[in-house]
């Protein structure tokens, strides 16, 4: 065992429970943020530039859940009812949390995660060394099952489909369960269930008092004390196994998946929900994510600042670890085209369903919760999530109002909408697919105000990971397809400046397209405008596509020029 394995070994350690998971099928509920806080600690206060003990696969699973859960997430389903089950074990638990919640020297355990996770995709990024390639291997391990998931992307037949977009906040409140509901105990009649319900005790699925020891991490060697108590020791009566008939147990040959029965906080780790064929994977998750953002910016233009909301947290929680995954499938497609193999880019986009799609629903899943009505409504990662937002004193309208902030969500969330169209255009070499997408999302964007359409192609024009002639070009060609679909005419194609044309004939076309008649008459004699907000609204996009196009000839002239770079003149524009 080499010197890093060692380091490996003694991450583990931190976790230490995770050695029954090779041999017992036990589920372990890590939900100590004492136990957590240390392995933390540790791994923040590892060298980068010297060393990196590069933590193992169920390590960085653990990482990749606690990043992706909202500060309110990380309790053990906040307040205990008799029926949630043991009130000792949550009440126990949350003497423990409650004292990292009010440190006020320690970030939140999702920050922390997150940082480090990025700290470690930006080691991958920038050495060679043996370390980071043994981190490049272990992050591939754990986003491998989400990435290649073979799930349809159409939402379960059994849910009637909406034409018309709901409030979140109706829809949940709507709903009479919070949580996925337990079996009861096995074997229980109709008249000791009225007893446990008539004295208030709880029918789920507990065994004993004992699962203090059990179903809780970071208690060492008082483990045993809570297992070995005499008076807890009281066991259900296990079914008998059915038999075959030969007589001998029936067995079923099943593959184990040990990640089943490693849980954070009471909940499956973020790879259980994203890789089973459950109608429920990473671009569900990314438009759960958009949603929150929208529902979010709506309770803004009322709360007047909804950065206390429940939604806000879910959305700025996994925005940020979506941001990081991007960023990893980014150079993980990098090193499989050296190797001619496919990238995990290349499988999520299969998940989509036929090729001839799928530039479609990407748009679609990337510019969810923008405003515009929907077919079907996305759902939670986690049920808890459901029950947060339903119960979010913040929106329920006992807080009364606060002061207001100019923030909005859905500005904040172009960034990551830009980041990931971008990153499949990246990744596209097929032209025909290019074009696509090109068409879809200029239809999209023109479902906007300008204000969105222009922030967004501002953003995206900010993703210094594509090459600059591939970025250029797609948006000079979301410009141009633009222009064609407001005036509602090809003839206007002569006048659109190409990419490869020389700066007088850019100059040259653009005055010809300023005078033409067919520019003023599509937008003047369009008599589709239901009001004369619509046709504001057209020529406003218009005159902003032309101030565009003179931009991108001024930038690109004067970047060749002096071989600059071409933001410093983007912001002497603006300025």
């Amino acid at each position: 065992m080499g010197h890093s394995d060692v380091q490996t070994r003694l991450i583990d350690l931190f976790l230490a429970e995770l050695e029954q998971i090779q041999t017992s099928d036990e589920p372990i509920n890590f939900n100590n943020t004492n136990q957590l806080d240390a392995l933390l600690s540790y791994l923040e206060n590892s060298d980068v530039s010297q060393f990196t003990p590069v933590p193992s696969e169920i390590v960085l699973h653990i990482l990749l859940t606690l990043a992706c859960r909202s500060p309110q997430s990380s309790k053990a389903h906040g307040t205990v009812s008799s029926d949630d089950g043991i009130e000792v074990l949550s009440l126990y638990m949350k003497e423990i949390n409650d004292k990292y919640e009010h440190n006020l020297t320690k970030d939140l355990l999702q920050r922390r995660s997150a940082n480090i996770l990025d700290k470690y995709v930006d080691l991958i990024q920038s050495s060679e060394s043996g370390h980071a390639l043994k981190l490049y291997q272990n992050f591939q391990s754990v986003l491998r099952p989400i990435c290649n998931a073979s799930i349809h992307f159409s939402r379960p037949k059994s849910r009637p489909e909406s034409k018309e977009e709901t409030p979140v906040v109706e829809i949940i409140q709507d709903s009479e369960s919070d949580v996925d509901g337990e079996d009861l105990l096995p074997g229980i009649d109709k008249e000791t269930s009225l007893k446990y319900h008539q004295f208030g005790l709880p029918q789920k699925n507990v065994i004993s008092l004992s699962d203090i020891g059990s179903k809780t991490t970071g208690l060492g060697e008082a483990t045993s004390l809570f297992q070995n108590m005499p008076h807890l020791l009281a066991q259900a009566t296990p079914e008998p196994e059915q038999l075959s008939p030969g007589g001998r147990p029936k067995k079923q040959k099943v593959e184990r998946n040990p990640l089943e029965f490693v849980k954070l906080f009471d909940d499956h780790l973020i790879v259980n929900r994203l890789m089973h064929l459950k109608d429920y994977n990473l671009w569900d998750l990314i438009r759960w994510t958009f949603t929150c953002c929208g529902d979010s910016s709506q309770y803004q233009k009322f709360l007047f600042n909804s950065s206390n909301t429940s939604l806000h947290y879910i959305w700025e929680t996994y925005s940020l670890t979506l941001l990081i995954i991007l960023k990893f499938l980014k150079i993980q497609h990098d090193v499989s085209q050296k190797r001619q193999k496919r990238s995990f880019l290349g499988c999520l986009l299969t998940q989509l369903g036929r090729n001839q799609d799928w530039y479609e629903r990407l748009v679609d899943v990337a510019f969810t919760g923008l405003g515009l009505l929907t077919q079907d409504r996305p759902f939670p990662c986690y049920p808890r999530e459901r029950s947060l937002i339903k119960n979010d004193v913040n929106t329920n309208g006992s807080v009364g109002l606060r002061s207001k902030v100019d923030y909005d969500d859905n500005i904040e969330s172009l960034h990551l909408r830009a980041h990931l169209v971008a990153l499949f255009l990246y990744q596209e070499t097929n032209r025909f697919h290019k074009v696509d997408l090109v068409t879809q999302l200029s239809n999209k964007l023109l479902m906007f105000d300008k204000e969105i359409i222009f922030a967004f192609l501002q953003q995206l024009n900010m993703q210094l990971f594509v090459p600059k002639q591939v970025l250029d070009k797609f948006i000079l060609m979301v410009y141009n397809r633009h222009v064609i679909t407001i005036v509602g005419s090809e003839d206007l194609a002569y006048n659109l400046i190409g990419y490869l044309d020389p700066t007088s004939t850019r100059i040259e076309k653009l005055t010809r397209l300023f005078k033409s008649n067919e520019l003023y008459d599509g937008l003047v004699h369009d008599s589709t405008y239901k009001e004369l907000n619509d046709f504001k609204r057209c020529w406003d996009i218009c005159i902003g596509l032309c101030y565009e196009m003179i931009k991108f000839i001024v930038i690109s002239e004067v970047s060749k020029e002096h071989q600059l770079n071409p933001k410093v003149y983007e912001d002497i524009l603006y300025e």
